[in-house]
């Protein structure tokens, strides 16, 4: 195990690709994460004194299929939520800089290129940053590709997309749109590389839950049934079998 501190957007630059396991739980934040979240980037980008704000840890396992690839495929065992809700902070900013923000400090290709996508690769399965789980994963997509959302989407995502379009509308000048840049900038994790055969990483993620949002009984069994399996056979089991489920039950309800 090894842990570094850095600041999240140098974390997420360079080829990486942030893959969430089919046995972690949906995307969860709310609004009232991104009301705080984004309180923290105004406050912190307006004051010169605050030299950084940390926002947690990114704990991941490094993929084994790293060197045949050319991109870092990153197995997220924590983080998920934060690295969701920045991706639509970063697209909403991006879109709004586009706009009329006549500054320097930051341009949407940056964004794009750097922090939302793997620019230079063409296999369009590494593409992405960010890989979330089915509905999540469809919904994140058709965002970052200005495409309608259609049933079924994940309403939280939708809901927090919406919600940093609406704030970012709200700045009226250069200015203000620099406190956020200059805010997301200084946003520091500390990130945690697990190996794969020398940590566990069942372990390591009922510990890092334990003290965090509930995990419900369902993702209790979901993750102790999938997470110790290889990462074909745990997509293979979770869309013959749990996915259905989980669909028959969200129906029924």
């Amino acid at each position: 195990m090894e842990a570094h501190q850095t600041e999240l957007t140098a974390f997420i630059e360079g080829n990486k690709q942030f893959q969430i396991p089919v046995y972690q739980r949906k995307y969860r934040w709310s609004s009232k994460n991104c009301d705080t979240l984004w309180d923290d980037i105004l406050r912190t980008g307006k004051n010169d004194k605050i030299q950084n704000h940390f926002i947690g840890s990114i704990v991941y396992v490094l993929s084994t299929d790293y060197q045949a690839t050319g991109i870092s495929q990153l197995t997220v065992i924590d983080g998920q939520q934060r690295l969701t809700t920045i991706s639509l902070l970063l697209y909403a900013l991006s879109k709004r800089i586009e706009k009329n923000y006549k500054g320097k400090l930051l341009t949407p290709q940056k964004i794009q290129k750097q922090w939302l996508s793997n620019s230079e690769e063409t296999d369009d399965n590494l593409k992405r940053k960010l890989v979330l789980n089915e509905t999540d994963n469809d919904t994140l997509n058709n965002i970052l590709d200005d495409i309608q959302l259609l049933e079924p989407y994940s309403r939280n995502i939708k809901d927090n997309h919406e919600y940093f379009v609406k704030e970012l509308e709200q700045l009226t000048t250069d200015e203000e749109i620099e406190h956020v840049i200059m805010g997301i900038r200084k946003l520091k994790v500390v990130y945690i590389t697990l190996r794969t055969g020398e940590d566990d990483p069942q372990l390591i993620f009922e510990s890092l839950n334990a003290t965090g949002m509930a995990l419900s009984q369902t993702d209790l069994i979901r993750n102790f049934l999938l997470m110790s399996l290889e990462k074909q056979i745990q997509e293979d089991l979770y869309k013959t079998y749990w996915l259905p489920m989980e669909k028959m039950i969200s129906s029924a309800n």
